[in-house]
């Protein structure tokens, strides 16, 4: 949770981060998908990103699991998860 409210700012509901750590349990809970902190990170900001446009609840979770699934597999190449982690991998401030 405390990744969403920080990539949130402040811009959403405790009500809307608790559907977006739901899914982001969901899909991250898949074996395919890649347990790097940098692929977790980049996949809760897009879906902080995503939750900022009217999707209803359903349809954003369908549409989270395929992003996920697209773009944070664990079996992605070399150079897809270079570009991933110099996104993502940026230190958490304490």
């Amino acid at each position: 949770m405390h990744r969403l409210r920080r990539l949130a700012a402040g811009r959403l509901r405790q009500s809307e981060l608790d559907i977006l750590q739901t899914i982001f349990d969901t899909a991250t809970a898949h074996d395919w998908f890649d347990t790097c902190e940098y692929s977790r990170e980049g996949f809760a900001a897009c879906l902080v990103g995503l939750s900022q446009r009217s999707i209803r609840v359903q349809q954003f979770e369908v549409i989270a699991l395929l992003l996920a699934f697209n773009e944070f597999r664990n079996d992605m190449s070399f150079g897809q998860r270079s570009k991933l982690k110099a996104l993502y991998d940026r230190p958490t401030p304490a």
